[in-house]
C-alpha cells in the first residue's frame, strides 16, 4: 500500500482533525500492522484479498 501514501494521508489530511492520542495510535497502527504486512505493494497493485488476509490475520491475533 505504499508506505508513503499512508504517512501523507495521516500527516497532511488527518493530523489537524485528530486528538494527539488518536494521531499517535494511528501512526502506531500504520507502522506496526499495516506497513509491515502490505506496505510493500504499490497502491495500484493492492487487491481486496490482500486487505482481507491482513484483516483475518489481525483478527486471529486478537485485534479488532
Amino acid at each position: 500500500m505504499k508506505k508513503d501514501w499512508l504517512h501523507t494521508w495521516l500527516w497532511e489530511y488527518k493530523k489537524q482533525t485528530l486528538r494527539h492520542s488518536t494521531f499517535k495510535d494511528y501512526l502506531c497502527y500504520i507502522e506496526r500492522h499495516i506497513n509491515s504486512a502490505i506496505g510493500h505493494y504499490k497502491l495500484k497493485d493492492l487487491r481486496l484479498e490482500y486487505l482481507q488476509a491482513l484483516y483475518n490475520t489481525k483478527y486471529q491475533e486478537g485485534l479488532s
